[in-house]
């Protein structure tokens, strides 16, 4: 699936499905950290990003 995501007026486009598997030696340090480490940081880190955005779309209106 192609998914284009609009923000601040840059458009990304993520191939979602299509992308092949990445291999295990890319990423080692994910491996080290460990599977619960990695969802943690994943889940965190999108809702700082999430809160981010609803900061700015929040302060933007009149």
């Amino acid at each position: 699936g192609r998914y284009t995501i609009d923000l601040e007026g840059a458009n990304s486009t993520f191939d979602v499905m299509e992308q092949p598997p990445a291999p295990p030696s890319a990423h080692p340090t994910a491996m080290e950290l460990g599977t619960g480490t990695m969802i943690a940081i994943v889940v965190i880190g999108f809702v700082l990003i999430v809160g981010i955005i609803a900061a700015v779309v929040v302060s933007r209106r009149p």
